[in-house]
């Protein structure tokens, strides 16, 4: 029983993480980014800023990132300085911990 319980946890643990969520409910393909069932056609606007903020702000946008390429810019605040930046966005530091 404790095998089958830590087997349903681990496994929740992976699906619940930023970018699985990212991978399920976020695409961008032939120009049109799809977030869960809205749909934008991004070649309609000049350009799109992205804002994250809080601490999985480095890892919400590193997951957008990782599903849409480098055609976003923005800015990313956090109380966490992350071990790299995203090209195109601004980082500010602030906050708890």
């Amino acid at each position: 029983m404790k095998e089958i319980a830590r087997h349903i946890f681990d496994h929740s643990l992976r699906e619940s993480s930023i970018s699985a969520a990212f991978q399920r409910n976020v695409s961008c393909e032939r120009g049109v980014l799809r977030i869960c069932e809205d749909l934008y056609d991004l070649n309609s606007f000049d350009h799109v800023f992205v804002v994250t903020i809080g601490k999985a702000a480095h890892s919400m946008l590193t997951a957008l990132y990782e599903q849409t390429g480098e055609r976003f810019e923005g800015i990313v605040a956090s109380p966490i300085e992350p071990q790299f930046h995203v090209r195109g966005f601004r980082y500010f530091q602030g906050g708890t911990r």
